[in-house]
């Protein structure tokens, strides 16, 4: 009789530890479900931002794109003004020079 009941005490004994074995490793289950999620949502909202990132890039280089030709615009338009005033210089410098020649002549007669 002592056998059995050493018996019966060794296997609560053991069903005690299976159980609070089985207790932790639900435990560390439900942990790691949740580390799983905390990382799947933190993918999610990265992958978010990353889309948030390229969009506003891709905005920017538009922004970019439309400022540099405006520049290069700009630049032409100087340009042309530049070669418009050294041609009306060319022109103007003779005629004043006329104009005042026209006036010493005037003057003097």
């Amino acid at each position: 009789m002592d056998g059995i009941l050493a018996t019966t005490e060794s296997a609560n004994a053991a069903y005690q530890k299976m159980s609070q074995d089985l207790a932790n490793a639900e435990e560390n289950i439900t942990i790691l479900t949740k580390r799983v999620d905390d990382t799947l949502n933190a993918q999610a909202i990265t992958s978010t931002s990353l889309e948030k990132a390229n969009e506003e890039k891709k905005a920017l280089q538009g922004e970019a794109s439309a400022r540099s030709s405006k520049v290069e615009r700009l630049k032409e338009e100087a340009s042309s003004t530049r070669a418009r005033s050294l041609r009306l210089r060319l022109i103007w410098r003779p005629l004043q020079r006329r104009g005042q020649m026209l006036k010493g002549h005037m003057s003097t007669s």
